[in-house]
């Protein structure tokens, strides 16, 4: 708890939002796949480590190791190896050339044949 009341104090969303990601990595095992949701969680942040934790446990922006459900589509996945590991899980080359495209348009680039 005293980590997070130092980041906290510091009143900066995107320290809240490295400090909630590590807490998703490190303590419950995870991947965040939809990063609008950490920032928005950062923006407002729980007041305690107990509440973030119960938040980040039902969270449906996260996949956690082992879920059998957890499907991140190329749109969600983060723009990370983590995302591109989740989706390669999958099987699917269709979502892996969408994500390809979302790392080029996040760059500036253009596709071939645009």
């Amino acid at each position: 708890d005293e980590g997070y009341h130092a980041v906290l104090r510091q009143g900066n969303a995107s320290k809240t939002e490295v400090f909630l990601e590590r807490v998703v990595r490190e303590r419950l095992k995870a991947f965040v796949f939809d990063y609008r949701e950490l920032r928005a969680m950062a923006t407002s942040p729980p007041a305690s480590m107990y509440d973030i934790t119960q938040l980040l446990k039902g969270a449906t922006w996260l996949c956690f190791d082992g879920a059998a459900d957890c499907k991140v589509t190329a749109d969600k996945a983060p723009l990370t190896s983590d995302g591109f590991e989740l989706l390669l899980g999958h099987g699917d080359a269709g979502e892996l050339a969408r994500f390809a495209e979302r790392i080029v348009e996040h760059y500036g680039g253009r596709g071939v044949g645009e």
